[in-house]
């Protein structure tokens, strides 16, 4: 985490480096940034309160629009971590507000940024103002509050499309290096549900169909692909098996039978043969990259003497 993320320096101590006259260009750009960081935090906090407690009565539909729009651009395109943190806060309670308004047209508005968000990360163009790195920033929380703060029968519908349209994304080929960037945001945003306890069980038809895109993903050229892989599927193996308490050791309740494994997820028993019958074709030459993560799952899985052959 870079300096100025460290909140514990408070003003008394810019204060104190001030004084020092050796390092008053030090202290001056470190009092700069952390100000300006306090000021985003009071300021998006102060325009939640004003938008979902005085309206209509002092804030009208245009100044919340436009309070929200600040508040998303924070989000969105900043790369400074406190600074998106807190406007996600912010903004998470408007959204909570906007759902259940009675007002038509900022009801509507969170169903339009889940269809706008969702455009912008397929298009090359709309996605190079997000932020590539810190696991594209504050894109996958901005979706996340979208869809967890939703009434619970929109938020089935919400999640289905959602997910659906991020598979079907991550999936589609992208053999130039420019359009790896739609994928690195789709595999950031997956990992982002997928590990989202608010969801809860709305994520579980979808958990087989990450699994599959995040180790195809391992054989990517590009390293910042095969690492938002290898982070979407820790998140999978956590979801699916639990945290371990011991990293060196596996106890039985971080393992699951086979039967019950491929009873839960139809769809990887053959993903998972042909994969390894792939990953282990040829063991003389380059290790398959698929095969470490795929061993990690596999010692997961155990077979009890009830269970017979699984068909």
């Amino acid at each position: 985490m870079p300096p100025e993320c460290d909140i514990s320096v408070t003003l008394r101590d810019f204060e104190k480096l001030h004084l020092d006259k050796s390092d008053k260009s030090v202290a001056t750009t470190q009092m700069i940034v952390f100000c300006s960081w306090r000021v985003v935090k009071e300021s998006a906090f102060i325009m939640a309160y004003l938008t979902c407690n005085f309206h209509p009565i002092y804030i009208s539909v245009k100044q919340i629009i436009d309070i929200s729009d600040y508040l998303m651009k924070i989000v969105l395109e900043s790369r400074h971590l406190g600074a998106f943190e807190k406007a996600f806060l912010a903004l998470n309670d408007i959204i909570h507000w906007l759902w259940r308004c009675s007002d038509s047209e900022l009801n509507q508005l969170p169903n339009f940024w889940i269809k706008e968000i969702l455009e912008s990360i397929s298009d090359l163009d709309k996605a190079s103002r997000f932020c590539l790195t810190r696991r594209s920033a504050g894109v996958p929380r901005f979706l996340e509050a979208l869809l967890t703060s939703a009434p619970k029968l929109i938020m089935e519908v919400e999640v289905t499309r959602v997910f659906t349209f991020l598979q079907e994304v991550a999936c589609k080929p992208a053999p130039a290096k420019p359009l790896q960037r739609i994928k690195i945001h789709c595999l950031n945003v997956l990992r982002a549900l997928i590990r989202c306890s608010k969801l809860g069980e709305l994520v579980h038809p979808f958990v087989a169909d990450c699994l599959c895109i995040s180790l195809n993903e391992f054989d990517s050229k590009l390293w910042p692909v095969r690492n938002a892989s290898n982070l979407l599927f820790a998140s999978i193996i956590n979801r699916t098996f639990g945290c371990q308490s011991n990293p060196l050791q596996l106890t039985l309740k971080n393992r699951m039978s086979s039967q019950s494994f491929f009873k839960k997820y139809p769809i990887l028993f053959e993903f998972l043969l042909q994969l390894t019958r792939e990953a282990t074709g040829n063991l003389s030459r380059v290790p398959h990259p698929a095969l470490f993560p795929l061993l990690l799952l596999l010692q997961r899985i155990y077979h009890t003497d009830e269970e017979g052959v699984i068909k």
